[in-house]
């Protein structure tokens, strides 16, 4: 099965509906129709009608897509364009084609003909039994599984279903699946965790407990599990309150960190913190970072002797460290 959403014109959303739907593949397809912009934004964050597979009418939607990539990158983005719109700005979005006006029944054929192509390369499904007849779940769509008393509960964007099942048995089935264990009941899927502290993890906001004995594990911790399944960066706390939180980059996204948690994703309590300290960007194409200061005035240390004035920017590696001239609280990059 897959979902297909269109955010454009009523007339042009219910033509590319109507096309879809005359292609008699194999494939079963749910298709959601947004009213505008806000509604697909509401719905994707909410994450309720998420689809597989977005069709995006640029001029309706361009500035809502950085908040869609935002929460959930893992959408194919299919872009409408008008036939003499600039493209260059189109680099920075991830879409997996674009469509020019007026849109042709050939076009979208050919399209969604590739597409699930591309996706049957990319299948990533786990059978399991529900009711005595087998079901298959679509471990993409899975944030994590809970274990209450031997049966299985999925958690994310698929069917309300349980299945019976040692959490054990789980864990070794999904072992090459991108889930890893946090917790004698959880199962987290990789390449949704936000954050990780010592006592629980963060997916789309939702704490999941961590077991200490799973974030100790091996070397490097549940770290090093984690971001074997994932192209994120990571930003580490070292020493401080924040000791030991590990704050997952997508990559090209800006993350501030500062004292005011009004404009900072990472809120530091130190009087010597500037209220916008610093912006970090994780390029996964060079797997490196880059860091600029934007304190108006408060210098950041890195690596214990390079300073970095308000206003520079440097490039930075796995493993540097940096931190506020004076604050206690450092920053290790995964």
């Amino acid at each position: 099965m897959i979902r297909i959403g269109i955010c454009a014109d009523n007339r042009v959303a219910e033509r590319i509906k109507q096309y879809i739907s005359e292609d008699k593949d194999s494939v079963n397809k749910i298709i959601y129709i947004y009213r505008d912009s806000e509604e697909m934004v509401r719905s994707i964050e909410s994450n309720n009608d998420v689809p597989d597979v977005l069709f995006c009418d640029i001029d309706k939607s361009f500035n809502t897509i950085k908040k869609i990539n935002k929460h959930n990158n893992n959408i194919d983005m299919i872009l409408l364009i008008p036939k003499n719109k600039c493209l260059e700005e189109l680099v920075f979005y991830r879409a997996f084609a674009i469509l020019t006006y007026p849109v042709k029944q050939k076009n979208i054929k050919s399209i969604m003909d590739k597409y699930l192509e591309f996706k049957s390369f990319d299948k990533n499904t786990f059978t399991v039994m529900v009711n005595k007849e087998t079901y298959e779940l679509d471990l993409d769509r899975i944030n994590y599984f809970e274990s209450r008393k031997r049966i299985i509960y999925p958690h994310g964007q698929s069917e309300d279903i349980h299945f019976y099942m040692t959490i054990r048995d789980l864990e070794k089935e999904l072992l090459d699946k991108g889930f890893v264990r946090c917790h004698r009941s959880f199962l987290v899927n990789a390449k949704y965790v936000e954050e990780v502290h010592r006592e629980y993890i963060i997916i789309k906001g939702e704490k999941i407990p961590v077991g200490r004995d799973y974030y100790e594990q091996g070397d490097g911790g549940i770290w090093k599990s984690l971001r074997k399944w994932n192209r994120y960066g990571a930003i580490i706390g070292v020493g401080g309150p924040l000791d030991g939180v590990i704050f997952r980059i997508k990559p090209e996204a800006e993350i501030i960190f500062g004292r005011d948690g009004r404009y900072s994703d990472i809120v530091i309590n130190d009087d010597v913190v500037g209220e916008k300290q610093g912006v970090i960007i994780y390029h996964q194409a060079d797997k490196n970072y880059s860091l600029r200061n934007v304190s108006g005035g408060n210098n950041i240390i890195i690596n214990e002797k390079q300073r970095i004035l308000d206003g520079e920017i440097v490039k930075l590696r796995t493993g540097d460290i940096f931190c506020t001239e004076m604050s206690s609280q450092k920053f290790e990059l995964g």
